[in-house]
């Protein structure tokens, strides 16, 4: 008989809630749930993807496997999988040192709230600093900014309460990261009442046409763009003088170090018509409360660190974050805090404390920047990795250059993959453990409580909904059992974003002797929250419970300011007006999203196969035209480092100069698809070694210099 039942996804931070039907132990339907509080009906076609990912297609894995001597997988028993794993781990930290050991956790580690705490436990017991996530392969550009210029604690406002947004490097339409919940709805009922969006993005997106103004950049150039939008600020004295006062230092350096970007030359660097620049300022600047959020285009783009500390600094300039006194919507049910207007001063933790082993930098909010990841394998020494413990995650794809990353994980001891699909990564690892998915486990949506754009304080607890099949692992119990047959104890921390674990608060010892049922990890996350578990397991649409109201309290100034301007800064943007084009690759390729897929998943899922069966390579109708290039022909993309081949079409939102490809699509390696006809890899195109970021080691995997030619339309053989 046919059940239905209320759950959310956990595909993204939205955490849409659903509701699923359950026949005979399978999902067979799932849709939006109308009467949920917060996302009231509203969902995305990927979360259509869980009842063909649930009932096995997608290339779901239903049992664990292990890789034989010739490089085939055979089915294994999940436990002896992990057993056999725990001694060569025990092993390798043994003879080697637990630095030889490390973990990289990817999205689908992040939307599984109940085993990240005890993936850092494990790591903390083996004595390993190697914690490595998605985060410092797409967005870390703005920890460095943060950490850079400092921060008040007081957090930005709400998206629905500001007059003017810019939204920056970010598609939400599509990707459905931020502004809000059903963002085009969002969009629209803002604009009504008065508010002026302005985007920022090389492409029309499907965002850029709801905008007010819509500043079309020449891809790679945000660093001129927003040291002209700066310059011009103060120039016209728009700026916050009062906020800058109480708040901020360093603004006559900056403004020094933005004089050279003048409105002639920012137009003819970036694509952008002076006016219009100055159009986007002034209503950013003048239009009463101002908001600054940015996607990952920003952060993948060359020179993203600065990119994204100029994008802060002119949000602080304005004034774009909240006051004393202005009320905090959410102050988070989970993970309750109180805010005020203290100013964190810079810090850099990457000059500190443990260091990499092969690149010079260090950790990041705890964590071992990924791009460093292939060096900290592959360059010899005492501390090198030599065992991989991945987590929901595809580093392989990810990454990029993977003649490098691909000698890097084949060169490993041990490679062993947690997760749902024998993805990229998985192919190369020791074994890999079947991963309960989403409807089979328990979970609570951690990544939603207190975020500034969710205006209403919300939790809800997932109870699973299908036995997963024979073999399937709870991610919570391999780490349980792993740490059991290592000798280790383990501890449950609540631990939040970005927290490492010995920032967390004491949480509560395991018993190492019986395997915990995974319920009470759930329980452990809502201690100390504003809701009681009994009372949310009671209620699987869940609870907008009653909160005091909070506001921003005033701190005392103790002096602490922003430095919008260290000296690093100012050399970052001296070099950055020496760059120069490349007159042998006069275009630029930007990644995008496709509505279908999230990164390297759901590729195979019914909707994105139909309407993708590769990635193509979008161009400028004017564009094709003077390459005499029709829709269907095939191209040759080429960078400094690589190459691939793309169907192309055209895009008349996307701007001349520029090639426009989704990421994470392709093989990774060439010889699974020599004519790359599933898919072309765009991180083929990068170098690990020339085209990272300083300090966080973050791949430039947009907006980077290319040329085209006309590709050979058939498939080596």
């Amino acid at each position: 008989m046919a059940t239905s039942h209320q759950t959310f996804c956990r595909n993204c931070t939205h955490s849409c809630g659903l509701v699923v039907t359950v026949d005979e132990g399978r999902v067979t339907e799932v849709k939006p749930d109308r009467a949920h509080p917060i996302t009231e009906g509203y969902f995305c076609i990927k979360a259509l993807a869980n009842a063909e990912l649930h009932g096995g297609a997608d290339g779901r894995l239903v049992h664990s496997v292990k890789r034989a001597a010739d490089g085939t997988f055979a089915a294994v028993d999940a436990f002896a999988a992990i057993d056999e794993a725990g001694d060569r781990l025990r092993a390798i930290v043994a003879e080697h040192g637990p630095r030889a050991v490390g973990i990289y956790m990817g999205t689908g580690g992040y939307f599984n709230s109940l085993v990240q705490p005890l993936a850092k436990s494990w790591l903390h017991e083996v004595g390993s600093p190697n914690f490595m996530t998605s985060s410092t392969v797409d967005q870390s550009a703005g920890w460095v900014a943060m950490m850079r210029m400092g921060f008040v604690a007081s957090g930005k406002p709400n998206p629905a309460e500001v007059d003017a947004l810019m939204i920056v490097g970010a598609n939400p339409l599509v990707s459905h990261w931020l502004p809000a919940f059903n963002p085009s709805k969002r969009l629209r009922e803002w604009g009504k009442r008065g508010q002026k969006t302005i985007v920022v993005d090389p492409r029309r997106s499907e965002t850029a046409r709801m905008a007010d103004l819509h500043l079309q950049l020449r891809p790679g150039e945000d660093v001129t763009l927003f040291a002209g939008m700066i310059r011009l600020l103060l120039e016209r004295g728009w700026h916050d003088r009062a906020f800058c006062t109480r708040y901020v230092g360093g603004v006559d350096t900056l403004a020094r170090a933005v004089a050279p970007y003048t409105p002639d030359y920012v137009a003819a660097r970036a694509g952008v018509a002076a006016e219009l620049v100055e159009e986007a300022v002034r209503v950013f600047a003048t239009s009463g409360k101002s908001l600054v959020i940015t996607g990952t285009g920003i952060c993948m783009a060359p020179r993203s660190n600065l990119a994204m500390h100029l994008a802060t600094a002119l949000n602080v300039l304005c004034g774009g974050l909240r006051r004393p006194g202005d009320v905090v919507d959410n102050p988070g049910v989970m993970m309750p805090r109180t805010f005020t207007d203290a100013v964190v001063p810079p810090q850099r933790p990457w000059a500190t404390g443990i260091q990499c082993h092969g690149v010079p930098t260090g950790r990041i909010y705890g964590e071992i920047p990924t791009g460093a990841l292939p060096d900290e394998i592959l360059t010899p020494g005492p501390d090198k990795i030599r065992a991989l413990i991945v987590l929901g995650g595809n580093p392989v794809k990810a990454l990029g250059q993977p003649e490098k990353t691909l000698r890097a994980f084949r060169s490993l001891d041990l490679l062993v993959s947690v997760d749902v699909r024998l993805n990229d990564t998985a192919r190369l690892a020791d074994y890999v453990v079947a991963a309960a998915l989403p409807m089979e486990r328990h979970d609570v949506p951690y990544i939603f409580d207190g975020l500034s754009w969710a205006s209403t304080p919300f939790a809800q607890y997932a109870a699973p909904l299908v036995p997963p099949p024979p073999g399937v692992v709870d991610e919570t119990l391999f780490f349980w059992a792993l740490a059991r047959r290592m000798g280790l104890s383990l501890e449950y921390r609540k631990i939040g974003l970005s927290m490492s674990y010995a920032d967390a608060p004491p949480g509560h010892a395991l018993d190492m002797t019986r395997p915990p049922d995974p319920e009470q990890f759930a329980r452990l996350w809502l201690e100390g929250s504003a809701v009681d578990f009994d009372a949310l397991k009671a209620s699987p649409g869940g609870i907008v419970p009653t909160l005091p109201e909070q506001r921003v309290a005033a701190a005392p100034d103790d002096g602490a300011r922003l430095d919008l301007c260290p000296a690093d800064v100012t050399d970052e943007l001296a070099a950055a007006l020496a760059d120069r084009p490349d007159p042998a690759r006069p275009y630029r390729l930007t990644t995008r999203r496709l509505l279908e897929t999230m990164n390297s998943a759901y590729r195979d899922a019914a909707p994105a196969a139909r309407r993708w069966p590769a990635n193509p390579a979008f161009m400028h109708p004017d564009d094709m035209a003077a390459e005499a290039l029709a829709a269907g022909d095939r191209i040759e993309v080429a960078s400094r480092h690589g190459s691939l081949t793309a169907e192309v079409r055209d895009d008349p939102g996307v701007r001349r100069g520029m090639i426009a490809m989704a990421h994470c699509w392709g093989e990774t390696d060439a010889a699974h698809d020599p004519g790359q006809r599933r898919g072309a890899f765009t991180g083929r195109l990068i170098s690990l070694d020339d085209d990272v970021e300083p300090i966080n080691r973050m791949p430039v995997q947009t907006g980077f210099a290319v040329s085209i030619a006309r590709a050979a339309d058939r498939v080596p053989a």
